[in-house]
């Protein structure tokens, strides 16, 4: 293995340990979901969800991109597995 493969298994693997701790915080759908939040205080980091009737005027497109943001996890996840089988 050249150092230039050792270097990219090497980010390849922090990116993995990344997106598989995400995958496990999120994991449940039932309990986890996309929302808004808002800044309260700008002078430090204050967010607040916005109110749940008001996110749900929009769950449908929320819930739309949830589905769509878990599964290009799955493919970047897929993704970087083959490439470090390829190395």
């Amino acid at each position: 293995m050249t150092k230039e493969q050792y270097q990219r298994a090497c980010e390849i693997n922090e990116r993995l340990q990344q997106l598989k701790q995400v995958k496990e915080a999120i994991h449940g759908t039932a309990t986890h979901c996309l929302m808004y939040v808002y800044n309260r205080n700008v002078n430090r980091d204050d967010y607040t969800p916005c109110a749940n009737y008001i996110m749900s005027y929009i769950s449908n497109l929320l819930n739309t991109h949830d589905k769509m943001i878990r599964a290009e996890i799955e493919n970047e996840i897929a993704a970087l597995e083959q490439e470090i089988e390829a190395l």
